[in-house]
């Protein structure tokens, strides 16, 4: 492939994350490095993802659909507030994940199906999974 270009961003990516974590340093004191970190990481990610969107022919917004992973995301922290009542529960910590996923992952799929994001055809997916061993 592209070895080229991927050393080219790696470099990059070296002397970005170098550079953010140097001046995170300066300006906010040993939490600098972590914050320069986590820029460098969202910089280097999209970097990434640009190429690739490129090298596949497609847009960069095709190629990490926002609006998808947004809806799932606050479908998936609607989920949890229910879920995290399970944190009050005076049990082993074990019991208590256990009873946060019996609640949420219900509520997770009641709404996810509700706005969409689990579609009739995943459904059927799974059941033939469930019933045949596979897929269809």
């Amino acid at each position: 492939g592209k070895t080229r270009l991927s050393f080219f961003l790696s470099i990059t990516a070296v002397c970005t994350n170098f550079t953010l974590s140097w001046l995170g340093l300066t300006l906010f004191g040993m939490i600098g490095p972590a914050i320069g970190t986590i820029t460098f990481k969202l910089v280097i990610h999209t970097l990434f993802a640009l190429v690739a969107a490129r090298a596949i022919g497609t847009t960069f917004r095709r190629f990490l659909p926002w609006r998808a992973m947004g809806k799932t995301l606050a479908v998936a922290l609607t989920a949890v507030v229910p879920a995290s009542f399970a944190l009050l529960i005076p049990a082993h910590p074990l019991v208590r994940l256990i009873c946060g996923a019996c609640v949420y992952a219900p509520v997770y799929f009641l709404i996810a199906r509700k706005v969409g994001i689990i579609e009739q055809a995943h459904l059927e997916i799974v059941r033939g999974f469930l019933v045949r061993g596979r897929p269809d």
